[in-house]
């Protein structure tokens, strides 16, 4: 039975990083870490190959978008995913959250 996704879309909880301060990372960063983990020591894809991530993204006016909360070109490539898309939707003058696409390319 192939329990592998299409699609995952999800919308990573807001704060996370600066109320507890539990992990550097970012949700996003930890969810493509588990779809590698799942796929190349569990032996269980999370995603098709073919499938797409879709995620809303908090970044602030004090964050870099592409340095503190995208996963980085190594965490992509082991997590076999390619950034596709993303818009920005500002929420105020400090915040905005991206939607984000990624293509699931193994």
């Amino acid at each position: 039975e192939d329990t592998t996704f299409d699609f995952i879309i999800t919308d990573p909880p807001y704060g996370i990083r600066e109320s507890t301060n539990y992990n550097e990372k970012s949700p996003i960063q930890e969810l493509a870490d588990a779809i590698a983990y799942d796929r190349d020591v569990l032996g269980q894809p999370l995603l098709k190959k073919g499938g797409k991530l879709v995620c809303f993204l908090p970044c602030s006016e004090e964050e870099s978008l592409h340095q503190d909360v995208l996963p980085s070109s190594t965490e992509l490539n082991k997590a076999g995913l390619k950034l596709a898309t993303m818009r920005e939707q500002p929420l105020n003058d400090s915040l905005s959250r991206w939607l984000v696409m990624f293509d699931c390319v193994r």
